[in-house]
């Protein structure tokens, strides 16, 4: 297999390789490598030397974040950041059901469009560069949206289903999500955690959630003074109810601000823009427009 300097595809999927054999590493124009559904143990420290990969699939192998001693280790969750250092021409990753604690750094991938890491332990996401467009990584360990996913401006595709994120509401991370125009696909399906979106909007499909956060984003036109008596007001009434909502979506701390700002007090009813600024909310109306939302899902909680 040595003299097959000129291979640009080896698929070497669904055997029982417990590590990719040394010659492949000698395969320097290999554009394609496939060693998903074998026994590898250990991440393959010399891919490296592969530095034409565009397509490389791993899935299926109980990585788990595995190295060896020239790194330093052997055994651990420390897989070295510049793993990917020299595959700067990849495009397509895929390593799912790999028992990965951790993902080595991608930002040096500047050409890589599609990851696929679901079914790993994954409890964050590292810098992605920004021609991804594709990403999945579902049925892991997320609790919240990644910030790395939030920054990649570009994302068409995302699926977080199966994780343990309760809502994507009144974050930094979310509003960027809620407002990425490039998104055309968003799987959050077989999360029971997930209170917001309600579930009614999550089983209609991709679609439907979309256009739900999209509408949650979109500023009203025409908005009512924030700080006129009248929307103050309504929003002081309304905000116990806010803060059920919040309570049952288990974040506490959001609930938390609101209750630290004494809206439950008679002396002091009303909240400021800055106080509704770090909840997440741009105006009492948009506050008032979420509680109206999803009331009907807190009811059936």
């Amino acid at each position: 297999m040595g003299t097959l300097t000129a291979l640009k595809v080896l698929d070497a999927s669904k055997n029982r390789f417990d590590i990719i054999p040394e010659v492949v590493f000698t395969l320097t124009g290999l554009e394609t490598l496939c060693f998903s559904q074998n026994l590898l143990f250990e991440w393959p420290k010399d891919l490296k030397l592969l530095s034409r990969l565009t397509y490389l699939d791993l899935s299926g192998n109980n990585l788990q974040n595995y190295i060896s001693d020239e790194y330093g280790s052997d055994h651990g969750d420390l897989l070295p950041d510049d793993a990917f250092c020299t595959l700067s021409q990849l495009t397509h990753l895929d390593l799912c059901d790999c028992g990965l604690m951790s993902l080595p750094s991608l930002s040096c991938l500047f050409c890589l469009d599609t990851i696929l890491a679901h079914k790993n332990n994954l409890t964050t996401v590292p810098n992605l560069p920004q021609s991804v467009r594709k990403i999945d990584v579902a049925f892991n360990l997320l609790a919240t949206i990644p910030q790395s996913i939030a920054e990649a401006k570009g994302i068409t595709h995302l699926s977080l289903a199966g994780n343990r994120i309760a809502g994507i509401v009144a974050t930094p991370e979310a509003s960027s999500l809620m407002s990425l125009d490039t998104l055309v696909s968003l799987n959050l399906g077989d999360m029971p955690t997930l209170v917001f979106p309600p579930k009614g909007i999550v089983d209609r499909g991709s679609s439907a959630i979309l256009e739900f956060l999209r509408e949650m984003a979109t500023p009203e036109e025409d908005e009512a003074d924030p700080d006129g008596p009248e929307a103050k007001a309504q929003y002081a009434a309304n905000a116990p109810v806010i803060t059920k909502v919040l309570d049952a979506m288990k974040l506490q701390n959001l609930a938390d601000n609101f209750r630290h700002a004494n809206v439950f007090d008679d002396q002091v009813p009303l909240m400021s823009n800055a106080e509704l600024k770090a909840l997440g909310f741009k105006t009492m109306s948009q506050a008032i427009d979420f509680k109206d939302k999803i009331l009907l899902q807190l009811k059936s909680m």
